[in-house]
């Protein structure tokens, strides 16, 4: 990849703390949107979710299996959920496609890492 002086690396450090933190304000956010209406007073109906997640989440970061699934799980146990486990989780890499670098240095500047979750829910209202 060609690390030159004055390249920007960039570090990632898992933290227990962090990710818990992360995972309550997911259940926050499920919880109040669950409850929550439209401007126009339709109520949202949840009727699905989708998870992607690392190998490196789950018992190896927190000791115990299903944190990750756990703001689906309290908030919507009856609902559809899906999803897979990855070596990467998908996340946003390089915003700008029509740079002239190489695929390499776009490489480097990607915000993605081994060790994250990404949740949705999916709804329709009524």
């Amino acid at each position: 990849m060609g690390i030159k002086k004055g390249d920007t690396l960039r570090f990632y450090h898992p933290n227990l703390t962090t990710a818990l933190s992360s995972v309550a304000n997911a259940a926050n956010h499920m919880r109040s949107f669950k409850k929550g209406s439209t401007t126009s007073g339709d109520k949202h109906e949840v009727f699905g979710g989708i998870i992607f997640t690392s190998f490196g989440r789950g018992e190896p970061l927190f000791g115990q299996p299903n944190v990750d699934s756990s703001p689906f799980l309290d908030n919507c146990p009856s609902m559809t959920l899906c999803g897979t486990y990855s070596g990467w989780v998908l996340g946003r890499g390089d915003l700008n496609m029509y740079a002239t670098e190489s695929r390499e240095e776009k490489a480097v500047r990607s915000f993605m890492h081994e060790c994250g979750s990404v949740c949705l829910i999916m709804s329709y209202t009524g």
